[in-house]
């Protein structure tokens, strides 16, 4: 498992360093990735112990921000910066691998600001992570940068170990060569002879020499000088190894048929652990497979689909991840395998919260952008017009009538319970569900009305103000007269007069169907039925239609009149009167309309007293 240290200046760059930290330990596993002063015990020597995470460490991430070096050049910004700079400097010197990160926009310092103990930095390829909408893609490219060097680790360590192995089978007809002295900190290798010795500056000194441990007699030479040249993994090359590939082939056939002889006599902890080897290269491979796997899917998971326009798409409920990916697949928002958008929901943890329903899906939707969606429930909600006035017949008929619902309606609602509006549901949604959201905003516009209702109404309950309001949403379809014929029918209940409303005669005559499809006649005024307020005293029993918030409004707080009568102008609104000898002047006027006559203007001021009964108002 590879170790991978994050060094970073906690003032500059904590927070996309934690996103990175998390993103790095999501990829490589908890024990692989640590921050750089991660559990240190109180009272620690920070640098030393610093100084022992980086050399067991195999790669070092210098994070650096736009104001890593500190607003001067060379200054420092205090303990913090001071100790990451100590990291810097002891991973280039120690020959750790090194990957400059530039965050937050930030750039690679010039390096004549660069102390020099920093300024092979410079050197360095660095990578970029924003922490924008692009910081996703620019942790695939580090992860990748971090898998090719731990790759180029293991070869160089499997190539080391395959050199140093052949030496050691050498030394079995010679003389074994001495034992390994491992870096401090770091374990050996099991497997490996001789781990690859830290790397050395000209200031640290000569490159000290292993003295040959007494017992033991010296290797033959063309072992011994191949051993001498063999270079630490940080500063081999291909060259070099060429020539200690064909110094060993050099040694002459004799040497090579007894090695070959002390072969069969290799005891079975030695077979042991070259099958440990064997099995543990063919892991890594699987891992490594694995990984790029994983990195590929990753990939074409937040990859921009090839949707070209906007798109609603329907996602029954009961299908599985695989069936909905191919009915994504289908509707052309991605054209890869489902298994992409299978592993992505299970990698979010997501699975058992995808939603069912209908989506609008953008154009260029990637894979992630469509599991967030049905995670949020993000469905689309499809407008429903219930009008003003409406019957509760009217409008149940509505929503059977409408595809976007679904289910049955038990029993018809109450006269005057449901709100019109202009509502959205998602499709699918059950009538009842949009029946009682109807009926909870009804209830909650006439409390609102009732409690800012005028004082001196002559109405004791809610339920008479829904009444009285479905009277004025029936007789007028101009809003600006909800007032005054609100006012009209409170004078008249103020008086004891008869409301003698023509919508309440149709309603009693054919209830919730809204209309007689024709006028009314004299006969029909003069017929008994609960709701004739020809002939009954104050309010019908109930409400004769739904109205809406502009009516309950009006009855709540009618103008300021003392007209008592309105009739038709003929123009589709009405005239409005005080007295009952002007009411029949417009009434009068109002037939010359009818029947094609040129009529004189309407009488606009009343004159004279009115008596208590008169003939229809319209």
């Amino acid at each position: 498992m590879p170790t991978i240290v994050i060094s970073y200046r906690r003032a500059d760059a904590a927070g996309t360093a934690g996103r990175m930290f998390d993103r790095l330990r999501a990829h490589f596993g908890d024990g692989s990735v640590f921050m750089d002063i991660d559990s240190i015990p109180a009272g620690t020597n920070f640098r030393q112990h610093i100084r022992g995470i980086l050399t067991s460490s195999d790669i070092v991430l210098a994070v650096i921000g736009p104001r890593w070096m500190g607003d001067g050049g060379r200054k420092r910004l205090g303990e913090d910066g001071d100790l990451v700079c100590f990291e810097v400097e002891t991973a280039l010197e120690g020959g750790i691998p090194l990957i400059p990160v530039l965050v937050d926009h930030a750039s690679m310092p010039d390096t004549g600001d660069l102390p020099d103990s920093l300024r092979e930095i410079a050197d360095l390829n660095a990578a970029e992570v924003s922490p924008g909408r692009d910081f996703h893609v620019h942790m695939d490219r580090l992860i990748r940068s971090i898998e090719k060097e731990l790759a180029a680790q293991n070869k160089r360590k499997a190539a080391q170990a395959k050199l140093v192995d052949s030496q050691g089978r050498n030394a079995v007809v010679t003389a074994p060569a001495s034992p390994p002295q491992p870096r401090v900190g770091v374990a050996p290798d099991p497997g490996i002879a001789d781990p690859p010795a830290p790397r050395y500056s000209p200031s640290n000194g000569p490159r000290p020499s292993p003295a040959p441990l007494s017992g033991y007699d010296p290797p033959p030479r063309s072992t011994r000088d191949a051993y001498a040249r063999m270079p630490d993994r940080h500063d081999e090359t291909g060259e070099e190894a060429d020539r200690d590939r064909k110094s060993l082939q050099g040694t002459d056939a004799s040497d090579r048929a007894e090695r070959e002889t002390v072969r069969s006599d290799v005891p079975p902890r030695r077979r042991l652990g070259r099958a440990v080897v064997a099995v543990s290269a063919i892991v890594s491979v699987a891992l490594v497979a694995f990984a790029g796997t994983f990195a590929l899917g990753r990939h074409r998971f937040e990859a921009p689909g090839p949707l070209e326009r906007d798109k609603v798409i329907n996602i029954p409920g009961g299908l599985g991840l695989l069936a909905v990916a191919d009915l994504l697949r289908r509707e052309g928002v991605t054209d890869g395998p489902g298994v992409v958008f299978a592993g992505g929901a299970l990698a979010l943890q997501a699975a058992d919260d995808l939603k069912a329903g209908e989506y609008l899906i953008p154009k260029r939707a990637s894979l992630r952008d469509v599991v967030e969606t049905m995670v949020a429930g993000k469905v689309v909600e499809h407008p429903l017009t219930i009008a003003e006035g409406w019957t509760s017949e009217e409008i149940t008929e509505r929503l059977l009538a409408s595809d976007i619902l679904s289910g049955n309606i038990r029993e018809l609602p109450r006269e005057g319970s449901l709100l019109p509006a202009v509502y959205r549901f998602a499709r699918g949604t059950s009538r009842e569900s949009a029946i009682q959201r109807m009926q909870e905003a009804l209830q909650a516009a006439v409390q609102e009305s009732w409690e800012r209702r005028m004082p001196e109404l002559p109405l004791r309950t809610p339920d008479q103000l829904a009444t009285l309001a479905s009277i004025v949403e029936k007789e007028t379809t101009k809003p600006e007269e909800r007032t005054r014929i609100a006012a009209v029918l409170i004078n008249r209940l103020k008086q004891n007069m008869k409301l003698q409303s023509d919508p309440t005669v149709v309603y009693g005559l054919v209830g919730g169907k809204g209309t007689l499809g024709r006028p009314i006649l004299r006969s029909e005024i003069e017929q008994p039925t609960p709701y004739n307020t020809y002939l009954i005293e104050g309010l019908p029993p109930g409400p004769i239609a739904n109205p809406g918030r502009a009516a309950l409004a009006a009855a709540a707080n009618p103008a300021r009149t003392k007209e008592l009568y309105f009739v038709a102008d003929g123009l589709g609104g009405h005239v409005f009167a005080e007295t009952y000898e002007q009411h029949l002047r417009n009434v009068a006027r109002l037939r010359g309309i009818e029947s094609g006559a040129q009529p004189a203007s309407f009488d606009k001021k009343p004159s004279g007293s009115a008596p208590l009964d008169g003939p229809t108002k319209r």
